[in-house]
Protein backbone atom coordinates (compact mmCIF):
# COMPACT_ATOMS: atom_id res chain seq x y z
CA UNK A 1 0.00 0.00 0.00
CA UNK A 2 1.87 3.56 -1.19
CA UNK A 3 2.30 5.90 1.60
CA UNK A 4 -0.49 8.29 0.59
CA UNK A 5 -3.49 5.61 0.83
CA UNK A 6 -2.07 4.47 3.88
CA UNK A 7 -2.19 8.17 5.26
CA UNK A 8 -5.66 8.61 4.00
CA UNK A 9 -7.05 5.22 5.65
CA UNK A 10 -5.33 6.46 8.77
CA UNK A 11 -7.22 9.33 8.84
CA UNK A 12 -10.23 8.26 7.95
CA UNK A 13 -9.87 5.68 10.88
CA UNK A 14 -9.13 8.72 12.89
CA UNK A 15 -12.29 10.37 12.04
CA UNK A 16 -14.48 7.53 12.68
CA UNK A 17 -13.03 6.68 16.02
CA UNK A 18 -13.97 10.26 16.64
CA UNK A 19 -17.34 10.46 15.71
CA UNK A 20 -17.76 7.10 17.48
CA UNK A 21 -16.44 8.55 20.87
CA UNK A 22 -18.69 11.64 20.67
CA UNK A 23 -21.45 8.99 20.02
CA UNK A 24 -21.01 7.33 22.91
CA UNK A 25 -20.77 10.43 25.31
CA UNK A 26 -23.61 11.77 23.83
CA UNK A 27 -25.22 8.42 25.19
CA UNK A 28 -23.52 8.11 28.23
CA UNK A 29 -25.07 11.97 28.73
CA UNK A 30 -28.44 10.39 27.72
CA UNK A 31 -28.32 8.14 30.67
CA UNK A 32 -26.99 11.28 33.28
CA UNK A 33 -30.03 13.25 32.50
CA UNK A 34 -32.34 9.49 32.64
CA UNK A 35 -30.95 9.08 35.80
CA UNK A 36 -32.48 12.03 36.94
CA UNK A 37 -35.82 11.83 36.24
CA UNK A 38 -38.57 11.32 38.90
CA UNK A 39 -39.45 7.87 37.66
CA UNK A 40 -36.07 6.57 38.06
CA UNK A 41 -35.13 8.32 41.30
CA UNK A 42 -38.40 6.82 42.42
CA UNK A 43 -38.10 3.19 41.24
CA UNK A 44 -34.33 2.91 42.44
CA UNK A 45 -32.68 3.05 38.86
CA UNK A 46 -30.59 5.99 39.45
CA UNK A 47 -27.24 3.74 39.94
CA UNK A 48 -27.51 1.66 37.48
CA UNK A 49 -27.71 4.50 35.02
CA UNK A 50 -25.33 6.32 36.19
CA UNK A 51 -22.66 3.38 35.90
CA UNK A 52 -23.76 2.77 32.18
CA UNK A 53 -23.18 6.73 31.98
CA UNK A 54 -19.76 5.89 33.01
CA UNK A 55 -18.63 3.12 31.02
CA UNK A 56 -20.08 4.44 27.54
CA UNK A 57 -18.04 8.06 28.90
CA UNK A 58 -14.82 5.39 29.65
CA UNK A 59 -15.40 3.40 26.33
CA UNK A 60 -15.57 7.22 24.06
CA UNK A 61 -12.01 8.15 25.83
CA UNK A 62 -10.68 4.31 25.65
CA UNK A 63 -11.58 4.23 21.56
CA UNK A 64 -10.55 7.72 21.01
CA UNK A 65 -7.26 7.04 22.87
CA UNK A 66 -6.44 4.12 21.09
CA UNK A 67 -6.97 5.63 17.68
CA UNK A 68 -4.99 8.58 18.24
CA UNK A 69 -1.90 6.83 19.59
CA UNK A 70 -1.81 3.78 17.01
CA UNK A 71 -2.00 6.68 14.49
CA UNK A 72 1.14 7.77 15.64
CA UNK A 73 3.06 4.67 15.52
CA UNK A 74 2.13 4.09 12.19
CA UNK A 75 3.10 7.51 10.87
CA UNK A 76 6.03 7.11 12.46
CA UNK A 77 7.44 4.26 10.23
CA UNK A 78 10.11 2.06 10.62
CA UNK A 79 12.49 3.22 13.92
CA UNK A 80 16.15 4.18 12.65
CA UNK A 81 18.67 0.80 12.61
CA UNK A 82 15.56 -0.98 12.16
CA UNK A 83 16.28 -3.96 9.89
CA UNK A 84 13.65 -3.99 6.94
CA UNK A 85 13.10 -7.52 5.33
CA UNK A 86 12.59 -7.79 2.13
CA UNK A 87 10.72 -11.68 0.86
CA UNK A 88 12.04 -13.42 -2.42
CA UNK A 89 9.75 -14.79 -4.47
CA UNK A 90 11.84 -17.60 -5.14
CA UNK A 91 14.78 -19.07 -5.17
CA UNK A 92 18.20 -16.49 -4.92
CA UNK A 93 21.56 -16.47 -6.40
CA UNK A 94 24.26 -13.86 -6.43
CA UNK A 95 24.88 -12.52 -9.41
CA UNK A 96 27.30 -9.37 -10.03
CA UNK A 97 25.37 -5.87 -10.05
CA UNK A 98 26.25 -4.55 -13.72
CA UNK A 99 25.87 -0.82 -14.53
CA UNK A 100 23.38 -0.31 -18.02
CA UNK A 101 24.93 3.49 -18.64
CA UNK A 102 28.93 2.39 -18.39
CA UNK A 103 28.77 -1.51 -17.80
CA UNK A 104 30.79 -1.12 -14.66
CA UNK A 105 30.86 -3.49 -11.79
CA UNK A 106 28.68 -1.78 -8.54
CA UNK A 107 29.34 -3.12 -4.93
CA UNK A 108 27.10 -4.31 -2.25
CA UNK A 109 27.29 -0.63 -0.34
CA UNK A 110 26.17 1.10 -3.31
CA UNK A 111 22.77 -0.53 -2.50
CA UNK A 112 20.26 1.55 -0.95
CA UNK A 113 16.88 0.17 0.19
CA UNK A 114 13.73 3.24 0.27
CA UNK A 115 10.79 3.52 2.43
CA UNK A 116 9.10 2.16 0.05
CA UNK A 117 10.85 -1.03 -0.45
CA UNK A 118 12.31 -0.33 -3.77
CA UNK A 119 16.08 -0.97 -4.33
CA UNK A 120 18.44 1.26 -5.86
CA UNK A 121 21.96 1.27 -6.54
CA UNK A 122 23.94 4.20 -7.36
CA UNK A 123 27.42 3.72 -9.65
CA UNK A 124 30.26 4.50 -8.25
CA UNK A 125 31.76 5.31 -11.64
CA UNK A 126 29.44 7.37 -13.71
CA UNK A 127 27.09 7.99 -10.58
CA UNK A 128 24.05 6.73 -12.99
CA UNK A 129 21.39 5.42 -10.38
CA UNK A 130 19.03 2.44 -10.96
CA UNK A 131 16.94 0.50 -9.50
CA UNK A 132 17.54 -3.59 -8.98
CA UNK A 133 14.66 -5.40 -10.96
CA UNK A 134 13.46 -9.12 -9.44
CA UNK A 135 13.29 -11.46 -12.57
CA UNK A 136 9.88 -13.32 -13.12
CA UNK A 137 9.96 -17.01 -12.08
CA UNK A 138 8.98 -18.04 -15.70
Amino acid sequence: MPASAARATLTGMKILATLLSVGLWLLAGLFVLSAKHPDAVASGKVLPRLVVAGLLGLGGLVLLIMAFRSGKSAEAGPSPGSVQGQEASGPLAARAIVCPNCGAKADAEAVKIGKDGVMTVTCPYCQAAFFLQEEPKW
